[in-house]
Formats: C-alpha cells, sequence, structure tokens
C-alpha cells in the first residue's frame, strides 16, 4: 500500500497473546506454550521474507510470511557479547565482542574462517566489499578488509594516517550508498 509502519516484535513476542488463535496477533513457535522473552533489541537486519534480529538474550530469526520466530540461546554457545548482526551478501554474520565473528544458517551458528582476529574488538559495522570480502569497522581498532572464505585480515589497505583518524574517531557506523 505504499504505508510506512512497524511492528512491535517485543510486544507481540514477550507476553502471551490474549486474543483468540483466529487472530493473528501472536506468532506461531514450534511449543505454542513456550513464552519467548525477546529483551532489547540491539540491532536487525532483513534477509528476503526473514527479520533477524539480536537481543541481550538470543538471535531471532522472524519469518514475516508464516509468522514464526525461532532463536538460537547465544549465551548458552558462549557467545555473552553479541551487540550487532550484518548481512553481507546472503551471509547474516554475527558479531561477538569478546569472541569474534560468526554466521547464522539454518538455524546453526559457526564460527566464521579468521574470525579470532577480531576478538576482543568491538565490530560495530560490516559491509559487502565484493563476493568474498567484507569492510569491517571496529570501534576503537580501526577499518579491516576482512576476506569470509579464507579468513586473511588486511589493515594496510588503508592509508596510515586515515587508520589513525579512524581509530581515534571510534567508528560506530557506516552505510552503503548507492552509486551515481
Amino acid at each position: 500500500s505504499g504505508k510506512m509502519g512497524y511492528i512491535s516484535l517485543s510486544a507481540r513476542f514477550d507476553k502471551p497473546a490474549e486474543k483468540s488463535s483466529v487472530n493473528f496477533d501472536s506468532a506461531k513457535v514450534n511449543d505454542p506454550a513456550q513464552k519467548i522473552n525477546i529483551g532489547e533489541v540491539l540491532s536487525l537486519v532483513v534477509k528476503d521474507s526473514i527479520v533477524y534480529f539480536v537481543s541481550t538474550k538470543a538471535l531471532f530469526s522472524y519469518n514475516t510470511v508464516t509468522d514464526g520466530l525461532s532463536y538460537v540461546n547465544l549465551s548458552k554457545l558462549g557467545l555473552k557479547n553479541v551487540l550487532k548482526v550484518f548481512l553481507v551478501g546472503k551471509k547474516v554474520i554475527l558479531g561477538d565482542n569478546n569472541s569474534g565473528l560468526y554466521e547464522y544458517m539454518d538455524g546453526k551458528i559457526a564460527e566464521l574462517p579468521g574470525a579470532q582476529f577480531f576478538k576482543g574488538k568491538r565490530c560495530l559495522m560490516i559491509l559487502p566489499y565484493d563476493d568474498k570480502h567484507a569492510l569491517v569497522a571496529t570501534y576503537t581498532d580501526g577499518l579491516f578488509l576482512y576476506n569470509y572464505v579464507s579468513g586473511e585480515v588486511s589493515a594496510d589497505f588503508v592509508d596510515p594516517a586515515l587508520q589513525k583518524t579512524l581509530c581515534e574517531s571510534r567508528i560506530y557506523s557506516g552505510t552503503i550508498l548507492p552509486s551515481a
């Protein structure tokens, strides 16, 4: 319809639905008796008809077509400081400030090759660069070119003076601009 709107996923899932099952005011979950506590949503991306979002508790996958919600409890996997979820090409990537970069695929989370390099770094922006590279911006450590296929990481593709400025400026976010 061309109108902008939003949905409060937290309100939809944190409380059991008070309306009848014929209303689509609550999401379908595998176990209807299960109460899902989302908490504060920190970051989200959309891939096709799926909304992936990270909260302080888990990574959630919300299917807008089926109105279904699934999630992965990140703390049970030892990931206790995931603040961001990124979409790089077809990859859904999580940045854990303590242990590095991970990919979410088919309901599972796996460490990406070379992701240990980013251990202890606050990855606040990851943008696609080409078919196997991404730009990774960290809060205080600068900008890196990351090959998510081989795991190679390079910081020397940026002029050292610019890299120093980026480190001092504390990169917080970034975006892809459409080319003219």
